[in-house]
This record gives C-alpha cells, structure tokens and sequence, in this order.
C-alpha cells in the first residue's frame, strides 16, 4: 500500500479553506497513484478549536464539511480528523476522532482515547475519551488508527505513565500487521511454498531474477504479494539443475492454507492474506513498533 502524508497547516474555523486543501492534496496524492492520504489531528476544523466547540453552527459546519469531502473525494482512500458526537451516553456530548472514507462510504472511525490536560491543552474538557482499540481491515492489511496523545503512554519510554494504558500497545495485540506484511513479502512466499530452504537463500533467488509474478519478472525480494497472485520459476530458470532437483521435492511440499502450490508447473497462488495464528516468525512485534515509536 502507498501512503501520502498531508501536512497542510489547517486554519481554525475557515472550513472552506480547509476543504479545498484536504481536496487539494487528496487529489494531489491519487495522481501520485498513492492508495491512502493521511491528514492531520482535526484537520477539518482546525487545532486547537478550544470554546468554538461550545457553538452549535461551529460542529455542524464541521460536519458538513466532512460530507461534502466523502461526497466529492474520489479514488482514494481518506484519514482524517474531525469533531465528532460522544457515542458513551454519558460525560462530554463530543469526541476528537478521525475516519477513514473512501468513495462515498465511511469505512471506520476512531475516537481519540488519551486526551490530554497539561501544559496548553485542555482537551478533557470538551471531549470524552473514546473506549475502543482495535485495527481494522482494509486493502488487504490490518490497520491501527490513533491520534497523537495515544501514541504518547510507552512504558519504555516514559518513567511515569500518565494514563492507565496504551492504545498503540491494544490494537497491535488486536492486528498484528507487522507481521502480516513481513509475511506477505515476495521472498518469504518462495520460501513457504518450497522453492527455497531458507528466507535467505529465498532472497538470493530473487535477487537473482529466477522467478516471474503474474507473468512478469519479479526480482525484488521485499515485493509485497496480493490475494490473486501467482508466483512461478521461471521458464528459463526451470532448466538450471537446482530447480530440477527441487521439482521432485515439490510433490511432497506442504504449504500453509493462505496459498496454493502446483508442484507440476512449479507455481504458487496466493488465496488470501495470512491470519495472525498462521504466521510463526519468531518475533515480537510489539516490541519493534514500539521501538519506532521512540
């Protein structure tokens, strides 16, 4: 998946001026064939809006502005933050969220769960925390969305926590992508399906242009491969005594349920993305995604 990241400096309260900038870049970011642009925390009505939230006319032109983005934005998926109703039923009738829309639908919406009252900021005030952590599906990958203080409680990192948990920390335990990605990666699916004795030697193989996915030549080992793809030796590379030796060993290959392997033409089908229980690299994932957090 290809990401945009949109820094575009939002004006508080001047909704026309922020709509022509999130369709600006929006735009800007499908001509660059990106599949998601990604905009900032209340980007629609700017940061911070402080007692604007207090006024009726303020949140529903909030609103309108965000339909109107769903409404006309196109081709692209959309993350941004906007001021949206508090679904607990109790507390702060509003919540600092985001959404994630594309062509006309909404897709998923998270709710700011860290809201902080230090220093400038006294969200708590006019927001109520959101409750969930989970990621979500979408294009193939599982996704965590959070907004800025949720990614701020690391215990690693900070000697005193201020919150009682951390969001980033809930919704990796949730998806896992890391893992699904380092799994879906063109040299590890030669090795799962057999071609290889190791994701080294698997990487070498690619490197070294042996082997063709959906008819093209693919020789880019960190390549990441789709439901539908079919990955093949290639004709030429059929000949060379290593894969006529490995043929035979093929017949009695196993391979894991998210892809196909015919052992007679040599090629693989990828049938879906792998689920978390499938996928047995030996890594912590938590532990990396934090680290890149520091």
């Amino acid at each position: 998946m290809k990401i945009a990241i949109a820094q575009i400096n939002p004006i508080i309260g001047d909704f026309d001026y922020n709509y022509e900038r999130i369709k600006f870049f929006a735009d800007k970011a499908k001509e660059r064939s990106c599949d998601l642009v990604v905009f900032s925390e209340l980007v629609i009505t700017g940061y911070p809006p402080r007692d604007l939230l207090e006024k009726k006319n303020f949140i529903d032109a909030n609103t309108d502005c965000l339909n109107k983005l769903v409404k006309t934005i196109k081709g692209i998926g959309v993350i941004c933050g906007f001021v949206d109703g508090s679904s607990e039923g109790e507390g702060n009738p509003l919540a600092n969220a985001a959404v994630l829309f594309e062509d006309g639908d909404i897709l998923h919406k998270v709710k700011k769960r860290l809201l902080p009252t230090y220093d400038i900021f006294d969200e708590r005030r006019y927001f109520e925390p959101g409750t969930e952590c989970k990621s979500f599906a979408y294009k193939g990958h599982q996704i965590g969305v959070t907004i800025c203080e949720d990614v701020w409680n690391d215990k690693d990192i900070f000697n005193k926590r201020i919150y009682p948990f951390d969001p980033l920390e809930m919704m990796i335990n949730d998806g896992a992508n890391l893992l699904i990605i380092l799994e879906s990666r063109l040299d590890n699916v030669v090795y799962r399906l057999g071609f290889a004795d190791s994701r080294a030697q698997a990487r070498q193989l690619v490197c070294h242009g042996h082997f063709n996915r959906n008819g093209r030549r693919a020789d880019i080992p960190s390549m990441l491969v789709e439901p539908g793809d079919v990955i093949a030796v290639r004709e030429r590379s059929k000949e060379k005594a290593y894969f006529s030796d490995r043929a035979r060993e093929l017949e009695r290959k196993a391979v894991p349920d998210w892809m196909s392997l015919d052992a007679l033409s040599m090629s693989g089908r990828i049938l879906n993305l792998p689920l978390r229980e499938e996928i047995d690299l030996p890594l912590n994932e938590q532990m990396i995604v934090e680290y890149y957090n520091r």
